[in-house]
């Protein structure tokens, strides 16, 4: 057998108790005993073996703990002064010691211990492990020994797919008509370190037959998993949604087997709802928005006129909105393109740029900019009241197909009949982008008709002379930041 010293060159340690050892606990730091006999210790041998594959699939609710190892204490006659022997272990990149009497722990440890290392994936672990084990003396004295062993644990967790779309009235029904998508805030992690899957969509409006006019109407829809939107009908697959028909909680458990259909009436009145899935949980949430997707934004720069106001447009429908407009004193935000639709005025902010100010404070006037009049990039946050605003002093061209490459805008003119930025020059082979006031906080990219702010950069295939026009405002239904690009 080993003799004890050599083995404290690698895993034993000698102790001994302060107390009385009928009550002595304090395991996870015993004192040592310089007088401990060499052939009282001599004898005792220590041993864990790691136990089968584990799978969390096995366990009913009734499984409050899981054998991880099997031990053993050997003793000799020269070691016939053993009492017991204790164990803990400690758990992956743990380093806390945590009692495991007989080898078992609680169920619902191992499985902290497996999501901190590895995160919530229902597929086979390793999770290193150190068992240790506090041998108990007669005299008093106590050792440590430790043993390293791989648990091998499979967790359960509910299947997710990567990526949810909403199958409902909106779209008819259809895969191919108007995609809502599901989307993660961060789409790089697993799944199962983010389950939680967003999206918005508006209230469901019909045309009246007899009227012609759009009419508010219940919203009915399931939310289809990735395998199933992606067959050729994808009532083939399995949707996901409540175990009531027509459903109108605001939370719901999912199912995906007998899923009926949820409902949002329209009776509720919101014009939108912010669908939130947590697939772990297989719940879904939904937030009534009562914002628009967009509001406009009438004024003295302009003649007052919702109907040909410059838009300014919120992607989320969370009341954060942005775009350029005409600034030239006092202006609103309407909701619609016209007076009955609701408005933001000066009551609406508490938070302005420099330069913007209420009006009339508590009588719901107008928004007054004080600062210069022309175009400005305005980020309106409606949900938390604040008014930012930008102006515009000037719109280049930037990039290695430019005459400045990244080094130096290349202004445009301005065209105040139009409000217009034009440019006529020679362009190389490359690429570009749109930059407002030679900074970056400003940019322009993307599709040329469809620009957005921050877009990617916009290729030039050949080389020549080329005249460029800008519209950076939207000022019809529907309408887009957009771009021209004429080889002459």
């Amino acid at each position: 057998m080993k003799p004890l010293y050599s083995a404290l060159a690698l895993s034993m340690l000698a102790f001994t108790a302060c107390v009385d050892d009928e009550s002595y606990d304090d395991w996870s730091a015993p004192q040592h005993n310089a007088n401990i006999a060499e052939d009282q210790l001599t004898g005792v041998s220590f041993s864990a073996k790691e136990v089968e594959a584990i799978n969390f699939k096995s366990f009913t609710e009734n499984d409050t703990v899981v054998t991880i190892f099997t031990h053993s204490v050997a003793v000799d006659a020269k070691a016939d002064s053993v009492k017991t022997t204790a164990y803990k272990v400690i758990l992956g990149n743990s380093a806390e010691e945590l009692d495991a009497p007989d080898g078992k722990i609680p169920v619902e440890v191992l499985q902290a211990a497996i999501e901190a290392d590895y995160g919530k994936a229902p597929v086979q672990r390793d999770l290193a492990a150190t068992v240790v084990a506090y041998t108990y003396f007669t005299t008093g004295s106590v050792a440590r020994s430790t043993a390293n062993i791989t648990i091998k644990a499979t967790l359960t967790a509910p299947e997710i797919e990567e990526a949810y779309y909403y199958c409902g009235a909106l779209n008819g029904w259809s895969t191919t008509d108007k995609t809502y998508k599901f989307t993660r805030a961060d789409e790089s992690i697993s799944v199962y370190d983010d389950p939680i899957f967003t999206c918005t969509i508006p209230a469901y409006f019909e045309e009246d037959k007899e009227t012609g006019e759009s009419v508010r109407t219940d919203n009915w829809f399931k939310i289809a998993p990735e395998s199933a939107y992606n067959l050729e009908n994808f009532w083939d697959g399995k949707l996901l949604g409540s175990t009531v028909d027509g459903d109108e909680n605001l939370e719901i458990s999912l199912v995906n087997e007998g899923a009926n259909a949820i409902k949002r009436p329209a009776t509720d009145e919101a014009l939108s709802y912010k669908i939130t899935l947590n697939m772990m949980e297989y719940t879904m949430t939904i937030e009534p928005i009562s914002y628009t997707e967009w509001i406009y934004v009438p004024g003295n720069g302009q003649g007052w006129k919702p109907d040909s106001a410059p838009a300014l447009h919120s992607p989320k429908n969370d009341g954060h909105y942005t775009g350029y407009a005409i600034i030239d004193g006092e202006f609103k935000f309407t909701k619609e393109r016209n007076w009955n639709g609701g408005e933001y005025n000066g009551d609406s902010f508490t938070t302005y740029a420099e330069g913007f100010e209420n009006s009339k404070p508590g009588e719901g006037g107008n928004i007054k900019c004080t600062a210069a009049a022309g175009i400005y990039w305005l980020d309106v946050n409606v949900a938390e009241g604040v008014l930012n605003a930008t102006l515009i002093s000037s719109f280049g061209l930037i990039g290695p197909a430019t005459p400045g490459g990244w080094d130096s805008d290349t202004d445009m003119e301005y065209d105040e009949a139009t409000n217009t930025y034009t440019w006529t020059g020679d362009l190389g082979a490359g690429e570009f982008k749109f930059r407002a006031n030679d900074g970056w906080d400003i940019n322009l990219g993307g599709s040329l008709d469809d620009l957005s702010q921050n877009g990617s950069n916009i290729a030039i295939a050949e080389a020549g002379n080329y005249t460029i026009v800008l519209t950076p405002l939207i000022t019809t239904e529907g309408g887009k930041m957009t771009a021209t690009v004429t080889k002459n």
